[in-house]
């Protein structure tokens, strides 16, 4: 238990990271894409014109709050795993049904179409376990990665190792 209490700081905020890696990437698709939410579809302009954020109507694709909970979920548990913690399989069992009820919550709300849910379980899913296992090494183990921004005379260059 000491082990755990001496990286949970660390644990935190590697999950942070990768979750807001996430939702960066999600706010982008959502304002390039445009995507009109179900609830908008059919729905009076003067109504939509109340809305508290009328532009809220057309950023569909792809959810964020799925993202989220998928981010964190798979992150928190790609890096218990990593760091060998016991819990890792129970954080797995609780974490997911967890992610799972937001999404259908989104479904059911008309906030979403289904194929939006889907794509931000993917993204969540796939920040959560790549960024952790690609640029953060279990503890007392070697960097199978690494990769650094270096400036170069025109610009930046990505250089590392693979």
């Amino acid at each position: 238990s000491e082990h755990w209490l001496s990286t949970v700081g660390v644990d935190v905020l590697l999950a942070l990271e990768t979750t807001f890696s996430a939702l960066a990437l999600n706010q982008a698709v959502k304002f390039a894409v445009g995507r009109a939410r179900p609830f908008s579809i059919d729905a009076p302009p003067e109504l939509l014109a109340q809305a508290h954020d009328p532009s809220d109507g057309t950023l569909s694709f792809f959810s964020g709050h799925t993202t989220l909970a998928f981010g964190v979920v798979s992150s928190l548990t790609t890096i218990a795993y990593m760091r060998g913690y016991k819990a890792a399989p129970l954080m797995w069992m609780v974490g997911v049904p967890l992610a799972v009820t937001t999404s259908f919550l989104r479904l059911a709300g008309d906030k979403h179409w289904a194929s939006d849910v889907l794509v931000g379980m993917v993204v969540g899913t796939g920040f959560g376990i790549a960024m952790p296992l690609l640029f953060h090494a279990p503890l007392g183990k070697e960097k199978g990665v690494s990769a650094r921004l270096v400036p170069t005379g025109n610009g930046m260059s990505l250089v590392g190792s693979f």
